[in-house]
């Protein structure tokens, strides 16, 4: 099993790996080589996990371990300590069992969410229906597209894009806001209060201080 920690006094480990965030105060355990934690360095190629308790997020590179690694992670921001397998895509639900995550499809389309201070860039895939997009909280329900960001200025529920087959089978996408407090913009127009409008591939969206970019599924 491996440990990620911060760096210790005695040195640079001979290995690396990345934990963002405050590093807390951790004793070394004995018989467990501690991988660095670096909070400057970030490689295009990261996994993002979230704590289970406070739900903060860290990052790692996790092509420097194999398949069926099980990695043990301290909290930097309230030391809870959890643990992972590589490649285990599962989930435990509200009942306390263990739920297959499916591969995301980004076969209906999907938004491009553009890097900012708040946060990085993700894609993220739309389903057909209703696409509830806004700010990750863990403690939200009803959110269909989360963007993982800080921004203060976007709702938790702050827009619906709205992926509907016609009768030939092509998918009409269509955008309003949810309602929020500070709007949604379609190429920095402020969409009216229960306007709808239908939008195409390249659609730049603002909501808060994030931008996003719809890409179609016949893109």
């Amino acid at each position: 099993m491996t440990y990620l920690l911060p760096k210790t006094p005695g040195g640079v480990p001979e290995k690396q790996s990345l934990l963002f965030g405050k590093a807390p105060v951790i004793k070394r355990k004995i018989g467990i080589k501690p991988y660095l934690c670096a909070r400057n360095s970030r490689p295009k190629e990261m996994k993002r996990i979230f704590c289970p308790k406070c739900d903060n997020q860290m990052a790692f590179d996790e092509t420097r371990f194999p398949q069926g690694k099980v990695l043990a992670f301290v909290c930097p921001q309230c030391g809870h300590q959890f643990k992972i397998r590589l490649g285990r895509k599962v989930v435990r639900t509200k009942d306390g069992e263990l739920e297959e995550v499916k591969e995301a499809d980004f076969s209906k389309g999907y938004i491009s969410v553009i890097e900012n201070s708040f946060g990085y860039k993700q894609e993220l895939p739309l389903v057909e229906g209703d696409n509830v997009i806004g700010r990750r909280n863990k403690d939200t329900d009803g959110v269909d597209v989360p963007i993982i960001t800080s921004d203060p200025s976007m709702g938790r529920k702050h827009c619906v894009i709205q992926v509907k087959a016609d009768t030939e089978g092509k998918y009409i996408y269509s955008l309003r806001d949810f309602p929020s407090l500070t709007g949604t913009f379609l190429f920095n127009t402020l969409l009216g209060k229960n306007e709808r409008v239908n939008i195409e591939t390249g659609a730049i969206v603002t909501i808060g201080a994030t931008t996003f970019i719809l890409h179609t599924a016949d893109e």
